[in-house]
């Protein structure tokens, strides 16, 4: 049975959950603690290969969000849905800002009143997805009017032009490690692609997706271990040049994150509580990595590696996680209802 193309399709949405929780776990990796030197790795390997892990497995989150797009598509862009967007962030840029002013957290200054106005200071992913928003007709137009054919191939060369010019010749510092509109681009059309065309590779078991997704971290992961120990110094310590492993662009990432939409998109259940959590999710990502925020996050996280160790410092990361989650999903409660209120009293809005 075909679903309704206005209900949310749950095991999608699962997916948007699972992947703003990726977003928290990675940033409590090495964003909060920094890459572990050779003398840490070389003194306790095992915890580094397991940091390096969870880091790998987190850190196809963004490549995910904008899989999800593809997938659905962009039907049109709307006055609408670009004030949907700022106005989410305003609403924590500036609520935040008044929060921490009231409660005494930061002292009033007028640079920092100034600085919460502007709503999407900090949050460079923000910038790059309104930029695909707006391109999105001439993506579309360009997936319309190329055949199977010709589309595959321009996937195909751009992907393995993108791979050989980072991994290959080690000189695409134009990529910036995915951060770059050009990566949001093509991972539309990969999703685009993917939704209409499928094939055989993107009709596997959907165990087999599993598999691929939890085998590759461990490769990442073993690989990223053994050249800090062994100081191979092969791969790049900057996530925005040279070939480094824990970039958006680094194919082992991209194929991981492919093959959990495709897991994803092989479920099939309708869930109301999955749905109302999924329509909150970037207010995670606008709570914690907020410019006022996330110094007290990076602290959090630390203080949490220092005082604990083994499954009690997983089981505390999770807990982190988990309530930073929840705490932004009961606010975004009232974001969306004044939301609601604030577009049905504008025309433009409606």
């Amino acid at each position: 049975m075909t679903p309704n193309p206005h209900t949310r399709q749950s095991n999608m949405e699962l997916l948007r959950i699972l992947s703003m929780l990726l977003v928290v776990l990675v940033h409590t990796g090495y964003y909060s603690l920094g890459r572990p030197t050779a003398a840490e790795v070389q003194a306790d390997p095992l915890s580094q290969f397991s940091l390096n892990f969870f880091q790998a497995l987190a850190t196809g989150c963004v490549d995910l969000f904008i899989l999800l797009t593809g997938y659905f598509g962009i039907k049109r862009p709307t006055i609408k849905g670009a004030a949907n967007l700022l106005f989410q962030c305003a609403f924590y840029s500036i609520g935040i800002c008044a929060v921490m002013f009231l409660t005494g957290a930061i002292p009033f200054t007028w640079a920092t009143a100034f600085r919460s106005l502007l709503i999407t200071r900090g949050y460079w992913f923000i910038n790059s997805y309104l930029c695909l928003y707006l391109l999105s007709p001439l993506l579309n137009r360009l997936i319309e009017r190329s055949p199977r054919k010709r589309l595959r191939n321009i996937l195909i060369g751009f992907f393995a032009l993108q791979t050989a010019i980072v991994w290959g010749l080690n000189i695409g510092n134009f990529f910036i490690g995915g951060y770059s509109l050009t990566s949001f681009m093509s991972l539309y059309l990969l999703a685009r692609y993917i939704r209409i065309y499928g094939g055989r590779w993107f009709s596997l078991p959907r165990m087999a997706d599993l598999a691929v997704v939890l085998s590759l971290p461990l490769v990442i992961a073993l690989l990223a271990t053994a050249n800090t120990y062994f100081e191979w110094d092969f791969f790049g310590d900057d996530v925005k040049y040279k070939t480094d492993l824990y970039s958006y662009i680094n194919p082992l990432v991209l194929v991981g994150s492919v093959c959990l939409m495709l897991f994803c998109s092989k479920l099939s259940f309708q869930s109301k509580g999955v749905n109302l959590v999924a329509a909150s999710c970037l207010a995670v990502y606008l709570v914690h990595l907020n410019p006022l925020v996330s110094p007290y996050f990076r602290v959090c996280v630390q203080t949490i590696h220092e005082e604990f160790h083994g499954m009690t410092l997983a089981g505390m990361i999770f807990v982190l996680i988990v309530g930073i989650y929840a705490a932004s999903v009961l606010m975004d409660q009232l974001r969306i209802r004044l939301w609601l209120k604030l577009s049905s009293r504008f025309r433009i809005l409606r």
